[in-house]
């Protein structure tokens, strides 16, 4: 959710860039297409009746005209004390309420889709009191400035801790990684392979980078040995980043057993520099003759 309150730079709750400019919600992403299609259920965040529902719009990839509703299928349910939540891009026919349907906070409500304006599975979630944009995270009015001293509406906020950037996707393979399979979650991360495969590629999709931020990326050998490392400096801020590193064996051989890929982001220097690392292991088996 945008806390800036301007068009000049959009700031998260802790004055991130996790966020886009007048942004009234909080974006909850799937991993990926497939993920989403075995079902990844949206719950009841309190008490309260549903006042709107549609489970109709199709699920799709948003082209530009293609869709007639930007939210797609959507709920929103009046709460207590005037508080109000809404819920966006909900997969079609997933909706286990109606409108006027009485729900207790932990009731299944829909699962989360593609549908509406959205290239990719997520729920758009807002929380509104008295028709006014609320950021969950924080407890305060959206645009109200960021660097505040959160009040957070979760129950249990220590679950939801912040991060600046994050992994959300990673794995190994024999070939070069297809991003679009990524996507739709139809590329094999397998946690074993031959030993005798030409190239190991190890890759990586990341939340939240920003100019400035650095990407290492390593794969490393049974033995300790450091096979390849990549360092990417990124230039340009996107939502989704991807980094891949690969290692050929020529004309050698892979030794059998555990390689382990490492990803390491940071941002900034001294005092304020955050780091964040992820690991992989795949292992490597002889073939048997």
């Amino acid at each position: 959710m945008d806390a800036a309150g301007n068009d000049v730079r959009a700031q998260d709750f802790m004055c991130g860039p996790r966020t886009y400019n007048t942004h009234t919600g909080i974006d909850i992403a799937v991993r990926d297409l497939k993920t989403a299609q075995k079902g990844v259920s949206v719950i009841a965040p309190a008490d309260g009746r549903v006042v709107y529902a549609r489970s109709d719009v199709i699920d799709e990839i948003y082209k530009q005209g293609t869709q007639t509703s930007a939210c797609g299928n959507g709920l929103v349910i009046l709460h207590d004390s005037g508080w109000e939540t809404r819920f966006c891009h909900l997969k079609e026919n997933s909706l286990t309420v109606t409108r006027g349907t009485t729900v207790k906070a932990g009731d299944k409500l829909a699962e989360i889709g593609l549908s509406g304006a959205t290239s990719w599975p997520h729920l758009a979630f807002s929380v509104l009191r008295n028709a006014k944009f609320y950021d969950p995270f924080s407890g305060r009015l959206g645009m109200e400035g960021c660097g505040l001293t959160p009040k957070s509406l979760w129950a249990d906020a220590q679950q939801y801790p912040y991060h600046p950037f994050s992994i959300f996707n990673l794995g190994f393979s024999s070939t070069a990684p297809d991003v679009g399979k990524i996507d739709l979650g139809t590329f094999a991360k397998p946690r074993r392979l031959s030993a005798d495969i030409q190239a190991l590629h190890f890759w990586s999709y990341a939340f939240g980078m920003q100019p400035g931020d650095v990407a290492t990326l390593s794969i490393t050998a049974p033995d300790g040995q450091e096979l390849a490392r990549q360092r990417t400096t990124v230039d340009m801020a996107e939502t989704k980043s991807f980094f891949t590193i690969s290692h050929d064996r020529g004309n050698g051989l892979f030794e059998p057993g555990l390689y382990t890929g490492l990803i390491t982001l940071e941002r900034g220097a001294g005092e304020s520099k955050k780091i964040n690392e992820w690991k992989r292991l795949v292992e490597l088996v002889e073939v048997e003759n």
